[in-house]
């Protein structure tokens, strides 16, 4: 497993999907907290990307400095988990859904000429 300070992802639009190690898989909570904020601080260069991260630690938005777009939770066998959604503002993911709302507004059935 690359470790999450040695990751280097490139390109102007991309997504990050992670289930990073948490401690009550490993048994070591100072090395899951590290691996989040590192998350958290590449996510700071990387403002078109859109970041998903599966992990049971209530600080992940704290590390982003800001709030998920969208939280589901989720269970990992018994460890319950929270599934945190950062969509990209402009991102891939903003322009996907900006040309699938653009084809659904030109649409026959949107058409009010009747």
């Amino acid at each position: 497993m690359l470790p999450v300070a040695k990751a280097k992802p490139q390109g102007e639009y991309g997504y990050i999907i992670t289930n990073p190690p948490y401690g009550e898989r490993l048994g070591d909570d100072d090395a899951a907290t590290l691996a989040i904020r590192q998350l958290g601080s590449i996510a700071l260069y990387l403002p078109t990307w859109s970041h998903f991260i599966i992990t049971p630690s209530k600080q992940v938005e704290h590390y982003y400095g800001k709030p998920a777009s969208k939280k589901r939770k989720l269970f990992n066998g018994r460890i319950e988990t929270t599934l945190y959604q950062f969509f990209a503002p402009g991102g891939l993911y903003a322009k996907e859904r900006s040309e699938r709302e653009g084809r659904e507004a030109h649409s026959p059935s949107n058409d009010k000429r009747n």
